[in-house]
């Protein structure tokens, strides 16, 4: 017989809904300390119970002053992503919904931006009015990229597209935008039931799927009275008043806030735990954060000798619990130049297509740009894209790619790219400014390697190591990311027999989740003299204990091939894991790295990313090398250039020229390879710190 127990906070949630239940909107409830003491509970078990209801727009807190009872309006939390149908029966409301237009047109240049889809795309708008119990809350404006045009022909009357679009593959799990205040005009207040002049709230976002991708932009205006957004924000209090600090959104304390250690942050042998002290609110898990410089039996990593040995635990922890151990087996490998053109991206670049042969299993495309104007060998970036080679350029010599490909790509038909999937994501690889700072670019479609779906590992490369009745990886074997970083290594591999390309200057490249991979890439694989990161987030370089945005739960429900299986287990127990993502970035020390954020990239953490920077630091000044050199937070479009590089780029998720020209200064910077070419322009465009 199952027995079903009452978690203390349960109990006092359960009490506190009672309590509620017989008050009156803006009564005041007992406060966290109260309960704390009438229960026998820890403050923080009292304020989860709060907080739950708190999220449910039942009560709303007022800092210092108490919890009270919610009026009668709608509460939506500005930090959680919920739809308008799960906000309504969260309240005990019955949504629906008004339809008044849906069509289609060509959309502007700045929709089909926002929608990542090409100029002049196809865009599908809808237009309703949302009800709670049969009462106007909002009026909305949506509209839809090509590939979710299918949900209009869905029954919209329940007033929430999630659903529908979660159908054909395209789940909204998050969204970024602006909340405004405006008044009613004649024809709006008329649809809404209020007078003219009526205050509105208007919010405009863009919602993504989990891979980034924008599934829907909306402009939602809600009327004032009937809905209200609660804000829980935090001001830190400094000593200097004067003194400039990141908002307390982002949770990051200033260097200056640390316990002396300077800006190495090297423990003292009194803190020699195996644990870094970190201020409270840059994580959400008690314990602090691993030790780079505490070797697993407690012993201080004081040398370059240390750290050598510690590198080889790290790397071992970080097979065995997060991203799966990487087969020790060779495969053979040949290569065959398929096609060749020397005046490639207006004559800057010889463009080289590789295919690259693993013996018994599949093939993967490599697509090369080497710059004419360089005479002699020159760095390369290298990194994996999202939808094949043919995404850089509509030119139709280069191959398109006959592999499996995921369903929303701009002309992927029955999971296959098209003609029209050419060139669909040129603006995301500004092929001129890399090739006129004078760096090759080398790049193959990620599901050359494995594809990006859990697949049970039977396509892909997986299967080329299984042992004899293996059908699926191991606990602690690789996943999809530990494949696409091998991949990344046996492309360079290509590269070192390439003339014009100097392999001792290749730099791991990838964007979301190909970050991951090619951090993890060049922290087991020494030969990339650089990485670059850019929107990571979680599994990338962003710390899982602040689970912040997404989470280790998130990830691997969406994406269980992603990691080994292993990693399942830190699903809400991230203070359980043995490493952090800011040893990954310590692995690839003394090696330069790079990473980027977005403000609007929440999902991915902008403050975690910086974290794991600065977190790292204490190993790359071990071995005699800067190290991060950033104490703050830098504002939106400002960068820390040290040998840990970090920017703030303003905007979403997304890789832009803004973040092409940081990595492009880093690798100048870093890896010396500025060379002495006629170049005003990139030099002009080359961001000033």
């Amino acid at each position: 017989m199952t027995r079903h127990t009452t978690s203390a906070h349960q109990t006092i949630e359960l009490h506190l809904r009672e309590l509620i239940a017989a008050a009156s909107p803006g009564d005041r409830l007992p406060g966290d300390k109260d309960l704390s003491e009438q229960f026998g509970v820890s403050r923080m078990t009292a304020r989860q119970a709060v907080s739950n209801l708190v999220g449910e727009g039942r009560v709303y807190r007022i800092r210092g002053s108490g919890t009270y009872v919610a009026n009668d309006a709608v509460h939506r939390r500005v930090t959680r992503f919920l739809s308008f149908t799960e906000h309504m029966h969260r309240h005990g409301r019955r949504p629906s919904a008004r339809v008044l237009e849906t069509g289609s047109r060509v959309g502007t240049r700045q929709e089909n931006h926002d929608l990542d889809q090409g100029v002049n795309g196809q865009i599908y708008y809808l237009t309703w009015v949302l009800l709670g119990d049969d009462i106007p809350i909002a009026l909305e404006e949506v509209l839809l990229p090509a590939v979710c045009a299918e949900v209009l022909d869905t029954d919209l009357s329940s007033g929430s597209l999630h659903p529908a679009l979660a159908a054909i593959g395209h789940e909204p799990v998050r969204a970024q935008g602006t909340l405004t205040a405006a008044s009613a005009a004649q024809d709006v207040a008329r649809l809404l039931e209020v007078p003219t002049g009526a205050a509105l709230l208007v919010q405009q976002q863009i919602v993504r799927e989990a891979s980034g991708t924008p599934v829907q932009l909306a402009a939602t205006r809600y009327v004032g009275e009937r809905m209200v957004f609660d804000i829980d924000q935090e001001k830190h209090s400094y000593a200097d008043p004067h003194e400039r600090r990141r908002e307390p959104f982002y949770g990051v304390a200033s260097m200056s806030d640390r316990n002396e250690r300077g800006n190495s942050m090297a423990p003292s042998a009194a803190d020699r735990t195996g644990r870094l002290s970190v201020p409270e609110a840059e994580l959400s898990v008690p314990g602090g954060l691993p030790d780079p410089l505490v070797a697993a039996d407690g012993t201080p990593v004081t040398s370059a000798d240390d750290w050598t040995r510690r590198r080889a635990e790290l790397i071992d922890l970080f097979e065995r619990h997060v991203y799966g151990r990487t087969p020790s087996k060779r495969v053979t490998m040949d290569s065959e130049v398929i096609a060749s053109n020397p005046g490639a991206v207006e004559g800057r670049a010889t463009r080289t297509e590789i295919q690259l042969r693993f013996a018994g299993g599949p093939t993967a495309n490599l697509l090369l740009y080497v710059p004419n104007a360089v005479t002699e060998r020159c760095p390369a970036f290298l990194g994996l894209n999202f939808w094949g080679n043919h995404e850089l350029e509509s030119d139709p010599e280069i191959v398109l790619s006959q592999q499996w490909m995921r369903g929303h790509g701009v002309g992927v038909v029955g999971n296959r790219a098209t003609e029209a999937s050419r060139g669909c994501e040129a603006d995301r690889w500004p092929l001129a400014q890399i090739l006129d700072r004078g760096y090759a670019l080398a790049t193959m479609y990620c599901g050359d390697l494995d594809p990006d779906y859990d697949d049970g590992f039977a396509n892909g490369i997986h299967p080329l190591f299984y042992g004899p009745g293996q059908t699926r990886p191991a606990r602690d074997e690789w996943g999809t990311l530990g494949a696409w970083a091998w991949g990344l290594s046996r492309a360079l591999d290509y590269l070192e027999t390439d003339s014009r390309i100097d392999a001792g200057q290749v730099i791991a490249f990838g964007h979301s989740r190909l970050g991951k991979a090619a951090l993890w890439a060049a922290a087991q694989d020494t030969r990339f003299a650089m990485a670059a990161s850019n929107n990571s987030g979680c599994g990338g370089a962003a710390l899982s204990r602040r689970r912040v945005g997404e989470t280790v739960e998130a990830i691997t429900r969406r994406f269980p091939h992603w990691f080994c299986t292993a990693f399942n287990d830190y699903v809400d127990r991230e203070d359980a894991l043995p490493v952090d993502q800011h040893e990954l970035i310590a692995l690839i020390a003394p090696r330069p790295v790079c990473i980027g954020s977005a403000v609007g990239d929440e999902w991915a953490d902008p403050a975690g990313e910086f974290l794991s920077a600065r977190y790292a630091d204490p190993v790359y000044r071990l071995l005699g090398v800067e190290g991060f050199s950033g104490t703050d937070m830098p504002d939106p479009g400002e960068a820390v250039t040290s040998r840990i590089a970090y920017h703030l780029r303003p905007g979403g998720h997304g890789i832009t020229v803004h973040d092409w020209t940081r990595y492009l200064d880093s690798a100048d910077r870093q890896l010396g390879a500025y060379l002495a070419l006629t170049r005003p322009t990139a030099e002009a465009s080359s961001l000033q710190n």
